[in-house]
């Protein structure tokens, strides 16, 4: 995202038109990945990943230039899970059951991949050319695949969401006030049951009369996003000099006014929102350590740490000495841990060996990723 427009981001404004038109330039030319993956729930350390997919194309003409698909085998936590919530009868309270038939999950017929090898083959497919990483929500799907595998290195991550909420849907809305038809269907066929124009991946889509792929599958949902992207970026040569009037500046001001969260009450609001959740979650190692039996660890690449909070300090030699079996190599970094905590890092041959490590760290360990 260029400086201008990330700044506009945070500051809660909405984007001008050149703000998308110039991340557009920058990404004509090159690799896109667009990707997805479905979850049987929001929270990226209690809840697994069942589906992931992505499609890498070539910025200039959106062509398919290669494919990666994989269903992803349940864990013994999430069966155990499934079990606990049997007896759930309230239809209301979203249960890992309802996730995977939402998902489709079932009705996917390929082998399912354990979770860590099919993420590590993902970062690979990513990696194997400087891409654009783009997704719908992709704040979400890159929370859940980092706290598995680490960065994954890109030339920038994009969310077509954030194109939406910050300048389509405005742009329809001052179109559709200037009377266009066009504008007005779309901005009806994107409007929800509750009356607001919705940014949802399925209401774009309709927005912009995209064809719907078969939805909440990962795969379906890829390839949803690659037209939407297109479309918008189509849209915009097609609509630049009328959405640069002053119609458009004037919606994306009212927008402004009406959405913006840096007002000094929204603003009061979120900070005790967020106070609240970090004192119910924790937002330091220290907090989310508090939540789990003994250990957590983080992996980063090759690289992996194991934080205890346990006083033996047998159970940090135990984690030591797996690690050596690998033929892993401590490195020393500061892990910035509270003083009643130990951690070790090491460095392993290769990612693999990571992910080999952190299985074990999962199974006899029982740590947590963070």
């Amino acid at each position: 995202m260029n400086r201008v427009a990330k700044i506009l981001r945070i500051a809660g404004y909405l984007w001008s038109v050149k703000d998308p038109r110039q991340i557009f330039s920058e990404i004509k030319g090159k690799d896109i990945i667009f990707f997805d993956t479905e979850t049987t729930g929001l929270d990226q350390h209690d809840n697994q990943i069942t589906q992931i997919a992505a499609i890498r194309v070539h910025g200039d003409n959106f062509k398919n230039a290669g494919t990666f698909h994989k269903k992803i085998d349940l864990t013994e936590k999430t069966k155990q899970q499934i079990e606990n919530q049997k007896e759930t009868t309230d239809g209301k309270i979203w249960t890992v059951s309802k996730a995977l038939e939402n998902t489709k999950y079932n009705e996917i017929n390929m082998p399912a991949t354990e979770e860590m090898t099919a993420l590590e083959e993902f970062k690979e497919f990513c990696e194997k050319n400087p891409s654009y990483l783009v997704a719908h929500n992709a704040k979400f799907d890159m929370s859940m695949i980092g706290t598995r595998v680490g960065k994954i290195k890109n030339l920038g991550v994009h969310d077509t969401m954030m194109f939406a909420r910050m300048f389509f849907i405005p742009a329809l809305k001052a179109l559709s006030a200037e009377g266009d038809e066009k504008a007005k269907k779309a901005v009806q066929a994107m409007t929800n049951s509750k009356g607001k124009v919705s940014s949802t991946l399925g209401n774009v889509a309709k927005g912009l009369g995209v064809q719907i792929s078969t939805a909440h599958t990962a795969i379906g949902d890829v390839e949803t996003t690659v037209r939407v992207l297109e479309a918008i970026m189509n849209y915009i040569e097609d609509k630049a000099e009328t959405i640069e009037s002053g119609v458009y500046e004037e919606e994306r001001q009212k927008s402004i006014s009406k959405e913006r969260y840096f007002n000094k009450k929204n603003k009061e609001q979120r900070i005790k929102k967020q106070k609240e959740y970090r004192k119910k979650k924790g937002s330091t190692i220290a907090g989310y350590l508090s939540k789990t039996p003994d250990y957590y660890y983080r992996l980063e690449g090759k690289n992996i740490l194991l934080i205890t909070k346990s006083p033996d300090a047998a159970n940090l030699r135990n984690f030591t000495d797996k690690a050596k079996e690998l033929k892993g190599e401590p490195i020393r970094r500061p892990a910035r841990l509270n003083k009643i905590y130990k951690g070790a890092w090491f460095q392993m041959p290769d990612a693999k060996e990571a992910a080999a490590l952190s299985l074990i760290l999962r199974d006899e360990f029982e740590a947590k990723p963070m």
